[in-house]
């Protein structure tokens, strides 16, 4: 987080692990304004239902599904 203008403004960045192999999240894109936090959360949630794939006995994770397509759906969603 950091302050511009007096507002808060939030780096967003999806992926990543601490595991093993860790590794850092990519960053989405832009900062967003503190006041649109909860939006871009709720989108990134959205496309991630949308894209994350089931069977009858697993759903996959969101880091798995960040791994498989990557950053590039859901930049797109978030920022148009």
């Amino acid at each position: 987080m950091w302050t511009k203008k007096g507002e808060h403004w939030y780096q967003i960045s999806l992926g990543g692990n601490s595991s093993n192999d860790a590794k850092l999240g990519k960053i989405l894109g832009k900062a967003v304004p503190a006041d649109d936090v909860a939006s871009t959360l709720q989108t990134i949630l959205d496309v991630y239902l949308d894209i994350r794939g089931t069977n009858e006995q697993d759903v996959e994770g969101f880091g798995d599904v960040i791994d498989r397509v990557g950053i590039a759906p859901f930049k797109e969603k978030v920022y148009g």
